[in-house]
């Protein structure tokens, strides 16, 4: 099996099971499929895969990956650091930045090392700054 660059995205619907509690099951399940499609679309338009969902995300791939899921030590790292996330946050490997050469206009701010379950090392991470009304008019454009 050879090894391919690609760019892994994860996602998580933040308090998602306090939130259908809320909705109710119908009304949750609506919302579950309309942000399940929104992140399809997302992931689409700019050029990636989503591989699985993920309960309440998505597990997305983009660039040159094999075809398949995906597997390995890069996909458990990218998993972890949304969990490390904080609702509204989008935490990436301190690798993404240089290897985006500056393309997507993102500014990233780095947080440091993060200690992460079952990586050994700490993983050096950037906080992704975005803007949630940016991304919205972006999604309906």
């Amino acid at each position: 099996m050879s090894a391919h660059l690609a760019t892994v995205v994860v996602t998580d619907l933040v308090s998602s099971t306090k939130l259908r509690a809320a909705l109710g099951e119908e009304a949750a399940d609506q919302l579950h499929r309309l942000h399940a499609r929104m992140l399809r679309e997302v992931a689409e338009a700019n050029g990636g895969t989503v591989v699985k969902g993920l309960g309440d995300g998505v597990l997305a791939r983009f660039g040159g990956a094999a075809d398949g899921d995906l597997l390995g030590t890069p996909v458990i790292e990218a998993a972890r650091l949304c969990g490390a996330a904080r609702g509204g946050q989008i935490l990436a490997a301190a690798l993404v930045p240089q290897l985006a050469h500056g393309r997507g206009g993102v500014a990233c701010d780095p947080v440091g090392e993060l200690e992460l379950k079952g990586i050994p090392v700490p993983v050096a991470a950037v906080e992704v700054r975005w803007s949630a009304t940016r991304a919205l008019v972006a999604l309906v454009s």
